[in-house]
C-alpha cells in the first residue's frame, strides 16, 4: 500500500484473513494503563501505545516526511481519523470489564501522537462513565488485539499506574479463561483489588 495511513485500515481487514496469514503480530505495541480515580471512583483510564520500531519508521516517513521530529496540524489530524476509523469496530483494543460488562469505546478521547526518540507513541483515554467505584462493583482491563495481529502487550517497566486517591490496588495476572491465537497466547489482565 503506498498511503500507510495508520495501516489499520489494511491490518484490521487482513484479521479476518485466513489462519495463515496472520500467522504471527506484525505490529507490537507496548502499553500504559493509567487509572484516573476522584473521590475513590475510577472516572478515566489514560492509555499510552508506544510502537515499534518498524511501524513506527513507517509513520513517520508517512507523517514526518521533512524529518521535523513532529507531526504537524494535518498529519495529527490525519492520523487521529485513520486510528478512530480502523479503531472503533475494536474498541480500541480496550477491554474495560465493570461489574461483568464490557465498556464500549466508541473513540479514543483527546486523542494525540508524538515521536519521542525514534519511536511514535499515542496518547488516548477511555472515560469511565458514570464513574464506578471497584470496592463496590468489580473492575477489570486487558488491553489486547483479539486476532493477535497486533501485539498489545503491557510494557516492562510500570505499565499500571494509579492517579488519585483510591484504596484499591492492582495486580496484573494471566488472563488463562481467555485464549488468543488459537490457545497459543494468552493476553495480561489487569485485576482492582479494594479493602
Amino acid at each position: 500500500m503506498r498511503r500507510i495511513g495508520f495501516l489499520l485500515s489494511f491490518i484490521l481487514l487482513t484479521c479476518a484473513a485466513p489462519a495463515p496469514a496472520r500467522s504471527h503480530p506484525h505490529i507490537w505495541i507496548d502499553a500504559v494503563a493509567t487509572l484516573v480515580f476522584a473521590e475513590s471512583k475510577l472516572t478515566e483510564v489514560r492509555i499510552q501505545w508506544t510502537f515499534d520500531d518498524l511501524f513506527s519508521s513507517a509513520l513517520r516517513d508517512q507523517f514526518d516526511p521533512n524529518k521535523t521530529g513532529k507531526f504537524d496540524g494535518k498529519a495529527l489530524a490525519d492520523l487521529k481519523a485513520d486510528a478512530a476509523n480502523g479503531l472503533k469496530d475494536f474498541n480500541w483494543f480496550t477491554h474495560l470489564i465493570v461489574g461483568g460488562k464490557k465498556l464500549t469505546v466508541a473513540e479514543g478521547k483527546d486523542f494525540s501522537a508524538a515521536i519521542e526518540g525514534d519511536r511514535v507513541v499515542y496518547r488516548f483515554i477511555v472515560p469511565v462513565s458514570p464513574p464506578v467505584d471497584p470496592a463496590a462493583t468489580p473492575v477489570t482491563l486487558s488491553l489486547y488485539d483479539q486476532s493477535f495481529y497486533i501485539d498489545v502487550a503491557l510494557a516492562k517497566e510500570n505499565p499500571v499506574r494509579i492517579e488519585g486517591t483510591t484504596p484499591c490496588k492492582t495486580k496484573i495476572v494471566t488472563d488463562k479463561g481467555n485464549p488468543l491465537y488459537y490457545g497459543m497466547f494468552f493476553p495480561q489482565r489487569i485485576d482492582l483489588t479494594c479493602k
